[in-house]
């Protein structure tokens, strides 16, 4: 946000005419990936089952391929997700990660403080919310190794410890092929929707071969962008009275009437009316861009 508007939001301004120039400059940052698993837009029963889903968003995941082809199950030392969720929680199996061999033999290890669906690993306490922990031979239950949250292709459903996973990985004989983190349960109902997004601060996978495979997605800086995106303005009256959504600011000589930013020198500007806003009071302005709000909206005073 740019002048003529204060960015500490102690700008004021008259109620009775004119237009306030409403000015963002956007930047640009890799962020924290965000992972999401929906199932409240129309998703019923398993893929390939059911009428009107919507399959788009219903699974996200990272994948880890080693370098060196011949990492088994053992060499893996550390598997660390820093989460936080922002819609959900874990449930029916997910948020979890899945050791893939070349032999198509899977491991999976998974988030949460239920052992019947997994459920709740953002509590507080490590035996349920398991961010930022190795989950390579836990000590959530006290007992190094002891927790039961590993299933092998040959468990069936049944959960074992570290040391049955391991003496499973060796008896078949197949290096690793791959290492998945995944979030894909919004299927099951049980927090009413279904429907689970987080954001991932950090991830590491990491082996104790001399190569030390690592992955790590990490967030960059900022910078100013000139790719400019539409961007909808959205008004709300955030103190006074008639607070809530402004509709009707679009009608004034001078003003802008698109309900859209224009873009000038590589900043979304829109002229807005003062006249149609609903009287004296603190209003913010925001850009909205492919449904998603952008941060740090333009606050002022109308007096």
């Amino acid at each position: 946000m740019n002048q003529p508007i204060n960015s500490d939001g102690s700008s004021n301004f008259p109620a009775k005419r004119g237009v306030i120039p409403v000015s963002f400059s956007l930047f640009t940052a890799p962020g924290a990936p965000v992972f999401q698993s929906i199932g409240s837009d129309g998703y019923s029963g398993f893929p390939g089952v059911g009428t009107g889903s919507v399959y788009a968003n219903d699974c996200s995941y990272l994948s880890f391929t080693p370098t060196n082809t011949s990492l088994t199950f053992s060499q893996l030392t550390t598997l660390v997700a820093v989460y936080n969720f922002t819609t959900g929680n874990c449930h029916g199996g997910s948020l979890r990660w899945s050791i893939v061999l070349a032999n198509g033999a899977v491991i999976k290890i998974y988030y949460g403080g239920d052992s019947q669906f997994w459920i709740d690993c953002k509590s507080t306490g490590a035996a349920t919310n398991q961010s930022g922990l190795n989950m390579i031979n836990a000590n959530f239950d006290g007992q190094l190794g002891g927790d039961k949250r590993y299933e092998t292709t040959a468990s069936g459903g049944s959960y074992v410890k570290y040391a049955d996973a391991l003496a499973f990985a060796q008896a078949q004989n197949s290096p690793v092929a791959s290492v998945i983190l995944a979030l894909d349960s919004r299927w099951q109902q049980t927090d009413g929707t279904g429907d689970q997004i987080l954001t991932l601060e950090n991830v590491q996978v990491i082996t104790s071969l001399p190569t030390n495979d690592t992955f790590s997605p990490l967030s960059g800086g900022a910078t100013q962008t000139c790719t400019l995106p539409a961007a909808q303005i959205l008004v709300n009256k955030t103190s006074g009275l008639d607070q809530g959504s402004v509709n009707e600011v679009l009608s004034v000589s001078g003003a802008d009437a698109s309900g859209y930013f224009r873009v000038v020198d590589c900043k979304c500007i829109y002229n807005l009316a003062v006249s149609p806003l609903p009287g004296a009071g603190g209003y913010s302005v925001s850009a909205q861009i492919n449904g998603t709000l952008a941060t740090n909206p333009a606050i002022f005073m109308l007096k």
